[in-house]
């Protein structure tokens, strides 16, 4: 499990690098200089003509649109919570992968290294639920048969000591 987080938050520092490597390398958006232009043209024109009231009010609307302007529209945020959506998500994965394969995986793994070692007597409490539910089921019935064929085994042995001692 531990591996799991590692794992998550090396990507999630990775997602990080490439965002922002992302946000300073993307062009940011031009502004909308043909409709500024043509505004502040309309008022030269009007300023020529003599018509200073119409050009006062081509320059206040020009004005409001310039003060609601920013040149980057949003993209940092976009991006930003983008980065912020992608995270959750690998967090999440990788969570989830580490509960439902690696844990089981790893209690298998010891399970198998206490059978090599010869311990025989603990069960493996299996759950159906996960992936190796069936795995496991046929580990620890492996386990009951090689306690059983000793358990025969010792009494062969007994019995042969005894048979052996019985003889003239």
């Amino acid at each position: 499990m531990k591996k799991a987080l590692t794992t998550a938050l090396l990507f999630i520092a990775l997602l990080a690098a490439a965002t922002a490597f992302i946000y300073s390398a993307a062009d940011k958006p031009a502004a909308d200089t043909g409709g500024f232009a043509v505004a502040a043209n309309e008022i030269e024109r009007l300023i020529a003509e003599g018509k200073t009231e119409a050009a006062a009010q081509c320059a206040a609307e020009l004005r409001t649109a310039l003060s609601g302007f920013t040149a980057e529209s949003g993209c940092a945020a976009y991006i930003w919570v983008m980065f912020g959506a992608c995270s959750v998500v690998i967090f999440a994965a990788f969570m989830y992968v580490g509960a439902a394969i690696l844990r089981p995986f790893d209690k298998l793994s010891c399970f198998a290294e206490r059978i090599a070692g010869g311990d025989f007597d603990l069960p493996l409490n299996y759950e159906r639920g996960n992936y190796f539910g069936r795995f496991t089921w046929a580990f620890d019935c492996m386990r009951r048969e090689i306690t059983s064929a000793r358990a025969c085994e010792k009494a062969a042995i007994e019995n042969n000591k005894t048979v052996t001692a019985s003889l003239p």
